[in-house]
C-alpha cells in the first residue's frame, strides 16, 4: 500500500486501539450503572428512545456525515478542505432546523403521552449536538488526525457515563438523564474543537459543487444506511408491540452486554480500514485495497470469534456481576445468540459494506439491505409471538446470514479478497480450547470470579494462538529473537 506507508495497517490499527478499548469498557460500566438505577421498564424506554434518536440522525444527517470520510483525503490533497467543512456545517445548520421542526410536530402529536415529552426534548437536543460533533470527528479520523479524534471520543465515552449515572439518579431513575449527559458532553466537544474548526471553516468557501458531490455520494449511502439501521433496530419496536417493555429492556440489556462490546471491535478495525481504504483508492490501486481488506478480515476473525465464545461461556457470571438482579437470569439466556448474531451483523455492516462504499456502488447495497429488512420483519412477525426475544435474535441470524452471503458473492467481483479458511479453522480450534478450559474452571458469579475467568480464557487463547501460529504471531515474536541470538553467536 504505497501511499500509506507512513500510516501502515498495523500502526493505524494500534493508534485507534486505546479509544476503542475505553469505549468498550465504558459500555460495560454504563450498563452496570444504568441497570441498577433504572427498572427494566425504564431501561426499555431508554432503548426505544435511543433507537428513535439514531433513526432520526440517520434520516436527516446520515448522508452528510457519510460524505466526510469519502472526500477528506481528496480535499486535503487538493488543499480544498475548507470548502468541504464549510459546506458540510452550512448544510448541517439547515438540516438541524428540519430535525427540530419535525420533533416539535411529534412533540405536539396527540398520541404522545405528556410524561414522555421531557424524554423527547432531551433526545432531540443530544441528537443534534452529537451530529454536529460527529462532522468534526469524522474529519479528524478520515484526515488521520487520530490523537485529536481519540481524545474527543474518550471524553464522550467516560464523562457521558459518569454524568449520565449521576443525572439518572437525581431524576429518580428516569432515562432523560442519559440524554442530557450526552448532549452536554458533545457540546463540550464542539467547544473544544472550535479553535481548529474556526481556522478551517470560512463562510466564503461554501461550495454548491461540493454540496452536490456530498449529496450524490451520500444520498444513496444514506438510503442503504437507513435500511441498515432499520434492519438493526426495528426488531425492538416489533418486540415492544408483540410483547412488552420489560422484554425490550431485557433484550436491550443483552444487546448492550454482548453486542456493543463486539461492535467496538468491529468499529476499531473498520475505522482503520475505512480511512486507509479511501486514502489508498485516492492514491493507489484496487490491488492495494484488496490487500488492505484481506488483512482487515483476518484481524476481525482473530479478534471477534474468541469474544463471542467468551461471552457465551461466561454468560451467567457476566450478567450476574454487571447487571441488576432483575436482569440476571433472562439476559444470561440470550447472550450466546446475541454474540453469534453480532458476528454476522459486524461482518455485514462494518466490513462487507465497505466494499460497496469504496466502489461507489451504494445503490446496490441499499437493495441488499432492503431485502434483508423485509426478511427480518417477516421472520420477527412469525417468531416473536411464539419465542419472544429468542425469536427476535433468530430473525437477526436469518436476515444477516443471507445478507452476508449476498454481499460476499457480489464484492468478490470488484476486490478479490480470499476467505482465510485455514486461519479460521485454527481460530475455531483455539476458541474450542478456550471454551473447554473456562467451562472446567467453574467460575463463580462474583467480580473476582469473572475477572479470573476472563483472564484465564484470554491466557488459554493466547497460548493457542502462539502454538498454532495464528496470523503468524509466533513467527513474528520469536523470529527476531532467534535472529538476534544467531548474530551474537
Amino acid at each position: 500500500m504505497p501511499p500509506t506507508q507512513s500510516h501502515s495497517w498495523g500502526l493505524h490499527l494500534t493508534s485507534l486501539l486505546p479509544v476503542n478499548v475505553i469505549q468498550a469498557v465504558m459500555a460495560f460500566v454504563g450498563l452496570a450503572i444504568y441497570s441498577r438505577l433504572m427498572s427494566p421498564e425504564a431501561y426499555g424506554e431508554y432503548v426505544l428512545a435511543m433507537t428513535a434518536q439514531l433513526l432520526g440522525q440517520f434520516i436527516v444527517f446520515g448522508w452528510l456525515s457519510a460524505g466526510i470520510p469519502r472526500f477528506t483525503a481528496q480535499c486535503e490533497a487538493e488543499g480544498t478542505n475548507s470548502k468541504l467543512l464549510t459546506t458540510a456545517y452550512a448544510l448541517f445548520g439547515l438540516l438541524a432546523l428540519v430535525f427540530i421542526l419535525a420533533t416539535i410536530a411529534l412533540f405536539h402529536a396527540p398520541f404522545i403521552p405528556l410524561g414522555y415529552r421531557g424524554l423527547i426534548l432531551a433526545t432531540l437536543a443530544s441528537g443534534i449536538l452529537r451530529s454536529a460533533a460527529l462532522i468534526g470527528l469524522e474529519a479528524h479520523r478520515s484526515g488521520l488526525r487520530i490523537t485529536r479524534y481519540s481524545l474527543f471520543e474518550t471524553l464522550q465515552a467516560v464523562i457521558s457515563v459518569i454524568l449520565g449515572g449521576y443525572l439518572v439518579r437525581r431524576l429518580g431513575g428516569r432515562p432523560e438523564g442519559i440524554f442530557i449527559a450526552l448532549g452536554l458532553v458533545n457540546l463540550a466537544i464542539i467547544l473544544l474543537d472550535y479553535p481548529w474548526l474556526s481556522k478551517v471553516i470560512k463562510p466564503g468557501d461554501f461550495s454548491r459543487a461540493m454540496a452536490k458531490s456530498l449529496w450524490q455520494y451520500g444520498a444513496p449511502l444514506m438510503l442503504s444506511t437507513l435500511f441498515c439501521f432499520a434492519l438493526a433496530y426495528i426488531d425492538r419496536f416489533i418486540l415492544a408491540h408483540l410483547s412488552d417493555k420489560e422484554a425490550v429492556g431485557m433484550y436491550g440489556a443483552a444487546i448492550s452486554l454482548a453486542e456493543r462490546p463486539m461492535m467496538m471491535g468491529f468499529l476499531w478495525v473498520a475505522s482503520a480500514s475505512s480511512s486507509l481504504g479511501f486514502h489508498t483508492m485516492e492514491h493507489g490501486k484496487e490491488d492495494d485495497v484488496s490487500a488492505l481488506m484481506q488483512r482487515a478480515l483476518g484481524t476481525l476473525i482473530v479478534l471477534t470469534f474468541p469474544m463471542a465464545v467468551g461471552l457465551t461461556v461466561l454468560a451467567v457470571p457476566i450478567s450476574s456481576v454487571l447487571l441488576g438482579a432483575e436482569f440476571h437470569e433472562k439476559v444470561a439466556d440470550l447472550l450466546g445468540l446475541v454474540a453469534l448474531s453480532a458476528i454476522l451483523k459486524g461482518l455485514v455492516n462494518h466490513y462487507l459494506s465497505q466494499f460497496f462504499q469504496l466502489s461507489m456502488r451504494t445503490g446496490l447495497l441499499s437493495l441488499i439491505y432492503a431485502f434483508a429488512l423485509a426478511l427480518s420483519v417477516a421472520a420477527n412477525l412469525l417468531l416473536v409471538p411464539r419465542f419472544g426475544a429468542v425469536g427476535t435474535l433468530s430473525s437477526a441470524l436469518i436476515a444477516y446470514g443471507l445478507a452476508l452471503l449476498s454481499m460476499a458473492a457480489i464484492a468478490r467481483r470488484w476486490f478479490p479478497v480470499r476467505f482465510p479458511w485455514l486461519e479460521t479453522l485454527k481460530v475455531l480450534v483455539a476458541c474450542s480450547l478456550m471454551y473447554q478450559a473456562v467451562q472446567g474452571l467453574e467460575v463463580t458469579n462474583t467480580p473476582v470470579g469473572l475477572v479470573s475467568g476472563v483472564g484465564f480464557g484470554v491466557g488459554v487463547y493466547a497460548l493457542a494462538v502462539l502454538a498454532l501460529d495464528i496470523a503468524q504471531w509466533r513467527s513474528r515474536l520469536f523470529k527476531p529473537l532467534f535472529a538476534r541470538g544467531q548474530r551474537h553467536a
